[in-house]
């Protein structure tokens, strides 16, 4: 059986998802490296614009329960963006960049 660990790149669809929560997991809590900002930017982005249109769209033109509850979903969805992004970003502005020097 062949084991992986998390730097590996993985195909099992279990693995993947474990080894994308840990990175934005990692990327919320610490200073994340210049790639990683841009994956999540580039991941969570559109998330964001699709479900603040999508929203806008079931308040114009939806009716009747399912719009009701899809409207909620998408502003839960614009919501997990937004905190991710923000996080994300303020980690990677106000952190400072760890040195080859710093001992710790």
């Amino acid at each position: 059986m062949w084991r992986t660990n998390w730097r590996a790149s993985t195909i099992d669809p279990l693995q993947t998802i474990r080894a994308e929560s840990f990175v934005i997991h990692k990327a919320l809590e610490k200073r994340p490296s210049l790639i990683v900002l841009l994956g999540l930017w580039l991941t969570h982005f559109p998330v964001l614009v699709a479900s603040i249109g999508v929203a806008i769209y079931m308040i114009l033109y939806g009716y009747g329960i399912t719009a009701f509850l899809f409207f909620w979903v998408m502003i839960a969805l614009t919501c997990y963006a937004v905190v991710v992004l923000y996080r994300v970003t303020r980690n990677y502005l106000t952190i400072p960049k760890k040195d080859s020097t710093d001992i710790r």
